[in-house]
């Protein structure tokens, strides 16, 4: 149902209600918009949770009357019923109502999803992850590159988006008129804003963006009857300064936008990160090698990329025992930062599944070099040597050889030969 709120604004609602006594929008960069509003409804005492759940999750769409100049109406806000309670006060029927932008769908939903070709600039991964969630983006951020590998780990399509865009030092916006969770990614293409006076109440604050050497940021405060959106622009003091936040509110029927503006250069936001990435490690399985790096298949996706991860296992890597196709590996980040991981260690196949997990393993198709508590074991087809810690040294298998261009010398108390057959000393060969 439609209700006017005054000559200029009217709502549509499946809520039936016969008045708005308080009406207040808020919408800005990076975060979800916002209408918290109340209103007397139609309605009789006892109302069930029946009448919740049907107006739960309903759309309401605030529509401004057109004028001369614009004959049509325009709609300054359609998304959908976040909360709602209702209440009786002084006789009537009373509903509190917080409507939020559509965009608040792509922050329910954990994803993981890994974007290892580092061809794709932020913009395509963004719209790449996107589709996940049939959501519609339109970038103004340019085509800068990855450089090194991106996760979506445990994050929502929002979330995702939104640290994506702060790794450029810029934002999102959510759409607030379709009532589709579409987004900009970055500032929005506005118009310029057609205002009588430039009268403003500037305010300064503070950007850290380039950590404790903050720089002073003008921000203007203009409050208008016009409606406008989010990166329309004006001239103030000779600087282009766009609207990076807008509020809409009903005082005593009367309608009133306010703004604030600054210049676009100034809007930079602090590089965000995903914490849980901080000491995790990913699994996958090796698809090829290349001098001492890894390329994965994330075990997270089953997607393979063109990355190499370098090869850094805790033992070192003085023997070269890179990992194999086909082996599973781990993928460890050091700080919350996803982009500076590393392939840490080759995890145990089910034929050393009884391991310690203290326990080194590396192998190739026909020799391995197993490292453990006190021991080292390496193996060459039917042959083995085993080294004991502060104990023995064993052989096993057949046709031994010991060779060496000097002296061998053997030092023992008692050194015991046997042998089924025969033994045999050959001297002057």
């Amino acid at each position: 149902m439609n209700i006017r709120i005054n000559e200029k604004i009217s709502i549509e609602s499946d809520i039936p209600f016969q008045s708005i006594q308080e009406l207040a929008m808020t919408w800005e960069i990076n975060d979800h918009a916002r209408v918290n509003m109340s209103g007397i409804v139609k309605g009789k005492e006892g109302i069930s949770q029946i009448l919740f759940d049907d107006y739960l999750h309903g759309m309401v769409r605030l529509i401004m009357t057109g004028n001369k100049e614009n004959k049509s109406d325009e709609t300054i806000f359609c998304g959908q019923i976040e909360y709602i309670d209702f209440k009786y006060t002084h006789g009537v029927l009373l509903a509190l109502v917080t409507v939020v932008s559509a965009s608040v769908n792509l922050d329910k939903k954990m994803h993981c999803y890994t974007f290892q070709d580092t061809s794709l600039t932020y913009a395509e991964t963004a719209k790449a992850v996107s589709a996940l969630e049939d959501v519609s983006i339109i970038c103004s951020t340019g085509d800068k590159k990855l450089e090194k590998p991106v996760i979506c780990y445990q994050e929502t399509v929002w979330e995702f988006v939104k640290r994506l865009a702060s790794l450029q030092n810029s934002f999102i916006i959510p759409d607030i008129i379709t009532g589709r969770p579409n987004l900009w990614f970055g500032m929005r293409k506005g118009k310029e804003m057609k205002e009588g006076s430039s009268a403003t109440e500037v305010r300064i604050r503070k950007n850290y963006v380039d950590g404790e050497n903050g720089q002073a940021v003008i921000s203007y405060c203009l409050e208008s009857r016009e409606s406008y959106l989010l990166g329309d622009w004006m001239m103030l003091n000779r600087r282009k300064c766009v609207i990076y936040k807008k509020e809409f509110m009903l005082e005593h029927a009367e309608v009133k936008f306010i703004y604030w503006l600054t210049n676009e250069n100034e809007l930079e936001t602090e590089p965000c990160y995903n914490e849980r990435f901080t000491g995790l490690c990913l699994s996958g399985t090796v698809v090829k090698t290349n001098n001492e790096t890894v390329q994965l298949k994330f075990d997270i996706d089953g997607k393979s990329g063109k990355y190499f991860y370098p090869w850094r296992p805790d033992s070192g890597n003085a023997l070269y025992a890179m990992p194999e196709k086909g082996s599973k590996a781990e993928v460890y980040f050091m700080n919350h930062d996803e982009r500076q991981g590393i392939v840490i260690r080759c995890l145990h196949d089910l034929k050393n599944k009884d391991k310690e997990p203290g326990d080194k393993y590396f192998e190739t198709s026909d020799a391995s070099i197993g490292l453990s508590g006190g021991s080292i074991d390496m193996v060459k087809s039917e042959a083995s040597m085993k080294l004991r810690d502060k104990s023995s040294i064993g052989f096993d298998g057949e046709n031994l050889t010991i060779e060496g261009d000097g002296k061998i010398k053997m030092t023992a108390r008692n050194i015991k030969l046997s042998a089924s057959t025969e033994i045999k000393s050959v001297t002057g060969m």
